[in-house]
């Protein structure tokens, strides 16, 4: 038997390619002929044309590389998150997602002092309001006040007349400090952002097909058949009361 010598050794035959997170995707790809000397050669002088293959040639592909990553980054408007060595992603993203539910389920404070209303998770409204905005995130020109009004009104259970234009403009106000949409220069018409389709749509998925179908699976007296979730949660709940009771007989 013989200890592998290098990373090469390890990663022969064994890593190709890895995903990982289900949020989001992020690639660690190993490319077999870069895992060893001759292919790391064969790749800058057959593949990348240079005369002799050097290390040194790395360093100014991997500055390309980065600085393509900021590009990208500046256009699209996103966040940029760094990662410290050791650190695991999932802990980071963890930490970061929460920011970003709680910067949604809580006031914005504009630079003027007023205060704009939360967009508070689970309340009817809101997913009302973040369902429509799935829809009117297709329409190439944007939405009104109105158009909004229409779409919300059959997810409330009201008729569009019953709800004033007072309370839709109430709503696009929010939306809007809170960025998930914007509104159409020199028009009275507004578009979804970026921000505003990956939340609305993250957040009707989470509270139609995890909230609403998980607490129906668990508080249900009589489900029509077996549900893991609910196995699994009087199982936890057994345990704790298990943990608990000789604290209460001493």
């Amino acid at each position: 038997m013989t200890l592998p010598r290098s990373v090469a050794d390890v990663l022969s035959e064994h890593v190709t390619l890895e995903v990982e997170s289900i949020d989001r995707m992020y690639l660690n790809v190993y490319q077999r002929r870069l895992q060893y000397g001759g292919g790391v050669s064969g790749f800058f002088v057959g593949h990348r044309g240079h005369k002799y293959p050097s290390t040194a040639l790395m360093d100014p592909m991997t500055k390309r590389f980065v600085a393509d990553v900021h590009h990208f980054v500046e256009a699209h408007d996103l966040d940029l998150v760094h990662f410290a060595p050791g650190q695991r992603k999932d802990d980071v993203a963890a930490v970061y997602g929460a920011e970003v539910l709680t910067a949604v389920n809580n006031p914005v404070i504009t630079g003027e002092g007023a205060r704009i209303p939360a967009l508070r998770f689970a309340d009817p409204r809101v997913h009302a309001l973040l369902q429509a905005l799935l829809v009117h995130r297709l329409l190439p020109h944007g939405f009104t006040n109105r158009e909004l009004r229409a779409h919300l009104a059959p997810l409330l259970g009201h008729r569009p007349e019953d709800i004033t234009s007072g309370k839709m403009t109430y709503d696009l106000r929010r939306l809007r400090h809170h960025g998930l949409i914007e509104r159409i220069p020199h028009t009275h018409r507004y578009h979804v952002t970026d921000t505003g389709l990956h939340q609305a749509l993250f957040l009707t998925h989470a509270h139609n097909y995890l909230l609403r179908a998980g607490l129906a699976h668990i508080t249900d007296p009589e489900p029509p058949q077996p549900a893991p979730l609910r196995t699994a949660a009087r199982a936890y709940q057994r345990a704790i009361d298990n943990l608990a009771r000789p604290a209460r007989t001493a």
